[in-house]
C-alpha cells in the first residue's frame, strides 16, 4: 500500500483529508472554512481503525476479522457492549446525529475490513492480521482526537497516550524500538518462575 491505511480509507470513502493531532495541545489544528464533514471523518476513521487494532490483539479477534468479511455489524463486534457509547462520543465530537454516525461508522468498518483483506497474503493467518494493525497503529493514533477518549472507552490507555501521537525522526525510532521489544517479549513467552 503506497499510503497508510487511514489515508487509504479517507480517500476511498471521499472524506476530507485528515489532520494529525498536535502533540503539544492534543487538539486537531482548526482552519477557517473547513468542510462540515471534516470533524466527522477526523473522529470516525481513526476511531474505527484504533478499535480494530484493539480488537485483533486476541487470536479470536484476529480470526473473526480474517474469516468473517461479510459481518453485518462490525461496530457491535469491535465495540461490544460499548457500541452506543462509542457512537455517542463520535456523534458529540462531530456534531452529527446518532443515526448519521451509526450509518457512516458501519461503512467505515466495512471498508477497513476490505482494505485489510486486500493487503493480506493469500494464505493469511491470524498473525498476519495482528501484524497489519501493529504496523499501522502508531500512524492511526496520530490522527485520533483525544476528546473522543477511545482508550478509556475500550480500557486501553495506549490509545489515548499522548506519546503515541508524536511523530518525527526520534519519535518514530522510539515507537519502532518499543514495537520490536513487545514483539520479542511476545515471542519469548517465558514460563513463569515457580513460587518458593
Amino acid at each position: 500500500m503506497s499510503s497508510s491505511a487511514i489515508i487509504h480509507i479517507q480517500e476511498n470513502l471521499q472524506y476530507p483529508p485528515l489532520k494529525k493531532i498536535d502533540p503539544n495541545t492534543q487538539q486537531v489544528p482548526k482552519m477557517e472554512n473547513e468542510p462540515t464533514d471534516q470533524s466527522f471523518g477526523q473522529a470516525a476513521i481513526p476511531s474505527i481503525l484504533a478499535s480494530f487494532c484493539n480488537y485483533v490483539e486476541s487470536d479470536e479477534g484476529a480470526l473473526t476479522v480474517l474469516n468473517n468479511h461479510q459481518q453485518k455489524n462490525w461496530l457491535k463486534t469491535i465495540f461490544g457492549q460499548k457500541q452506543q457509547e462509542a457512537i455517542g462520543h463520535i456523534s458529540d465530537y462531530s456534531g452529527q446525529s446518532s443515526e448519521y454516525t451509526l450509518l457512516h461508522l458501519q461503512a467505515i468498518a466495512k471498508e477497513v475490513v476490505k482494505i485489510v483483506k486486500e493487503q493480506l497474503p493469500e494464505n493469511a493467518v491470524a498473525e498476519d492480521i495482528k501484524d497489519f494493525f501493529k504496523n499501522e497503529k502508531n500512524d492511526i493514533l496520530t490522527y485520533l482526537p483525544a476528546e473522543i477518549q477511545l482508550g478509556k472507552l475500550l480500557d486501553d490507555d495506549s490509545l489515548d497516550d499522548e506519546t503515541n501521537k508524536m511523530t518525527g525522526g526520534l519519535s518514530g525510532l522510539v515507537h519502532s524500538i518499543g514495537s520490536a521489544f513487545v514483539s520479542t517479549k511476545e515471542k519469548e513467552k517465558l514460563p513463569e518462575e515457580p513460587e518458593n
